[in-house]
């Protein structure tokens, strides 16, 4: 039944077949393309603002770190401390500048994780003596941290990455 259709048909019924078969794969194959460079763009976006915000993180558990073996040394003048507490004004400034701008490329749980972060980098030293309140709060800082990033990783597909040496 079905070979008595195939040669029924004239070959302008197999051209205008052909042409619309190729007329449809080359807007599918548009479609894609342009998508595609959207979604590519935005992926190096995205990789791009975690990695200054992953900086900036370091950055502050660096100055944890340095404030820790200083207190720990018995070191910590009152001028290392204005010097430490400049410092942390700095990165925060600059974190939350990367907070603001994140706004527009990066996913809701992530921006959740990054605010619950910044309550514990910027707004708890406000009231308080800063190397206090990361004596208290350096483990949370630290744990937010590393679920920060995994979640980077997680957004950005890395994770399923084969990143194992043989």
């Amino acid at each position: 039944m079905t070979l008595s259709i195939i040669t029924d048909l004239k070959p302008t019924d197999i051209a205008i077949t052909v042409s619309l078969a190729a007329f449809v794969i080359s807007l599918l194959n548009y479609r894609l393309s342009k998508t595609l460079g959207i979604r590519n763009q935005l992926y190096t976006e995205k990789f791009k603002m975690y990695e200054r915000v992953t900086g900036n993180i370091y950055e502050f558990v660096a100055i944890i770190d340095r404030v820790s073996a200083a207190k720990k040394r018995g070191e910590l003048t009152q001028q290392q401390f204005l010097y430490f507490a400049n410092q942390v004004d700095t990165k925060a400034l600059e974190l939350d500048g990367l907070y603001a701008r994140a706004h527009l490329i990066v996913p809701d749980f992530i921006l959740t994780q990054l605010d619950d972060l910044m309550e514990y980098l910027i707004h708890e030293h406000e009231d308080r003596n800063f190397s206090e309140v990361f004596d208290v709060h350096e483990e949370k800082i630290r744990e937010l941290s590393k679920e920060l990033i995994f979640s980077f990783r997680m957004d950005l597909g890395i994770q399923k990455l084969n990143t194992r040496v043989n």
